[in-house]
């Protein structure tokens, strides 16, 4: 199965062009996951000036003499990663259908022609079909908040547009009255030199006269419920959108709570990553146990969660 890993970037140490291997890029998920852990490097967007440099530091000491630079190299591979992470995720997005994850394989299988039909709008899943993509899980925790964050916004956009489509079509309409009234406007607003002949024209004028309140009667109570109605809509509105907040607040709660134990987790040595990401979803899965976890002094957290994972069946000998 074709890897997208090894896809060939800039100039570099490997002849004219530079290669990716598949341990690199294992070593540069590591790196970046650190630095998504690090206060000191973690922006709300992404990473802080300087951060591609601390990058090329990190890989050097996990691959002695790779030759690996922050420019051009790491520059370009970050945002590769970056962009088909952010593709993939589209994909398996809400605002797309036809999709799926194999999660062994670790690739998106869609139809062929589904598939065509989305890359024509969305250019950067080109190439993505059926490829490996090993570390998405890995990427979700750098930049999965930042997406997230995208998205959400985009989905109270569209709540509000639905509910504001939901009022016009209260708007209120009376065909008859305006017809009514139309044809009073045009009696009374004769002209003088007008040729228009009214026969029996003062049976006329008092039958328009006893129209007249009844008309306006039923234009006013028109109004009244139009006024209701819009009143109701409004405060629906103002539920709906509260509502919104709220799950906006939990979500972000619940992001930022799974941030730090993922950096409590990085904290502690003899784990590997596919261990503390395993880790990482029991022990936010599980109030209890998250509680526990942090309850306990930093020497015992290691045997604590092999605990954990051995309970949940992992095997932590293959991890």
């Amino acid at each position: 199965m074709e890897n997208t890993y090894s896809e060939p970037v800039n100039e570099g140490k490997r002849g004219t062009k530079f290669q990716w291997t598949a341990e690199e890029d294992d070593k540069l998920v590591e790196c970046l996951l650190e630095l998504a852990g690090d206060v000191k490097w973690k922006a709300e967007n992404g990473f802080k000036a300087g951060f591609t440099a601390k990058l090329e530091e990190l890989l050097e000491k996990k691959l002695p003499g790779c030759g690996i630079k922050a420019s051009p190299h790491i520059e370009s591979r970050y945002k590769t990663l970056r962009k088909q992470y952010r593709a993939i995720a589209d994909m398996l997005g809400p605002n797309a259908s036809g999709f799926g994850w194999n999660d062994n394989e670790k690739m998106v299988v869609v139809e062929k022609q589904i598939f065509e039909d989305w890359v024509k709008g969305h250019p950067d899943a080109k190439g993505l079909r059926n490829k490996r993509f090993p570390h998405f899980d890995d990427l979700a925790l750098v930049f999965g908040k930042d997406r997230a964050s995208g998205d959400r916004a985009q989905h109270a956009i569209d709540a509000t547009e639905e509910l504001a489509r939901g009022q016009e079509n209260q708007s209120p309409t009376n065909e008859a009255e305006t017809e009514k009234n139309a044809g009073i406007g045009e009696i009374n607003g004769n002209d003088s030199g007008s040729q228009t002949q009214i026969p029996n024209q003062g049976s006329s004028s008092k039958n328009l006269n006893k129209k007249r309140p009844r008309s306006n009667d039923e234009l006013i109570e028109t109004l009244m419920e139009t006024m209701k109605d819009f009143g109701k809509k409004y405060e629906e509105t103002n539920g709906h959108m509260a509502t919104i907040a709220s799950c906006f607040k939990i979500e972000s709660e619940e992001a930022e709570r799974r941030m730090k134990v993922f950096n409590e987790l990085l904290k502690i040595e003899g784990l590997s990553i596919s261990e503390r990401i395993k880790a990482g979803e029991l022990l936010t899965a599980d109030t209890r146990k998250c509680d526990f976890f942090y309850s306990l002094p930093g020497d015992v957290r290691y045997d604590y969660v092999i605990q954990v994972l051995t309970d949940a069946g992992v095997n932590t000998l293959y991890m």
